[in-house]
């Protein structure tokens, strides 16, 4: 995670996050390793960190296509 805060950086300016790829692990590992930069550069509870993802999802700001 050495680019973490540049790449948070990015997604709080609104940036898009598309995530392609094995569903089984990967898809699942990104979207943890997403939680976890969220709580560690806002200092948020998982529950906001997902919170934040979910709106995300929403704003159709993260995409996955996954097999």
């Amino acid at each position: 995670m050495a680019n973490m805060r540049e790449t948070w950086s990015k997604i709080k300016r609104g940036g898009i996050v598309y995530v392609c790829g094995d569903a089984k692990h990967m898809a699942k590992d990104v979207h943890r390793t997403m939680h976890k930069i969220a709580m560690e550069c806002e200092g948020w509870t998982g529950n906001k960190a997902e919170a934040f993802m979910e709106k995300m999802y929403a704003e159709g700001r993260y995409h996955q296509d996954v097999w």
